[in-house]
């Protein structure tokens, strides 16, 4: 990756048009982006909570965290279809000890074809799917596990394409999301912390506290403001093979 993906950081207009040139003039299949996305996330997870090699980034109690459980939230959009994207390789590699949890939160009906592929493939896989109801069906989940210490959450409820304060549902699936982070339970948010602005770094009624921020292509400029510097705890920026040209394109128009 340049090193330039590092140190520029975009707004959601430019990651979303790139994404669309990519595959729309590029002919670069979604789904392939979606799998190298998740990929990467997946990648930061192993590395980081399933490996010896724990990071020195984090705090004494969030290195510590053993990934005794896998809980990714998810929306129907297709920064849910990311979600259970990872949910669906975790479980594929049979890690020892490690059991995933899909939480969905949002209409079907309105679920982007994407999502619906990653949904159906984690079902395949014989993952464990919950459709979020009411407060503290999350929670339930992280009861199994006496050692809040040993969850993992996936935050991918919402990506870069928030744009309306968080209410009903969403807003209280977030608030658990925060209270077992409060717990010891670690958060890593996918592209975004659900509920930050991608442009501004506002909050949208309530976001998600993360430990880290796994964003894709380039940073944002929504996660290096002071609130979202705050929310989205160590950032990691992953090329997942949008190409350069793309978003040369887009940043010129």
């Amino acid at each position: 990756m340049d090193m330039n993906r590092e140190s520029i950081a975009i707004d959601a207009r430019i990651a979303h048009e790139a994404d669309r040139y990519a595959i729309d003039v590029m002919k670069i299949p979604s789904l392939d982006l979606m799998y190298s996305a998740s990929s990467s996330v997946c990648d930061f997870i192993m590395e980081e909570y399933f490996s010896g090699n724990l990071s020195v980034h984090l705090s004494d109690c969030r290195s510590k965290c053993l990934g005794k459980k896998l809980i990714c939230v998810a929306g129907v959009g297709n920064n849910g279809g990311d979600g259970a994207c990872i949910a669906g390789i975790i479980k594929d590699k049979e890690i020892k000890n490690v059991e995933t949890q899909l939480i969905v939160c949002g209409n079907l009906e309105k679920a982007s074809p994407e999502f619906l592929y990653q949904l159906s493939v984690y079902k395949k896989l014989g993952g464990n799917v919950k459709f979020y109801k009411e407060e503290g069906d999350l929670r339930k989940e992280a009861l199994s596990i006496d050692d809040k210490k040993s969850v993992i959450i996936v935050d991918a409820l919402f990506g870069t394409g928030l744009a309306r304060e968080v209410a009903g549902s969403f807003a209280a699936l977030i608030a658990e999301m925060n209270e077992l982070k409060s717990e010891g339970a670690v958060v890593v948010a996918v592209d975004v912390p659900s509920g930050i602005n991608t442009d501004n770094g506002k909050v949208m009624g309530i976001a998600a506290f993360a430990d880290a921020t796994v964003t894709f292509g380039y940073n944002k400029k929504g996660l290096i403001t002071k609130t979202g510097k705050e929310y989205a705890g160590r950032v990691i920026v992953k090329d997942i093979g949008i190409p350069e040209e793309a978003y040369r394109k887009v940043m010129n128009a």
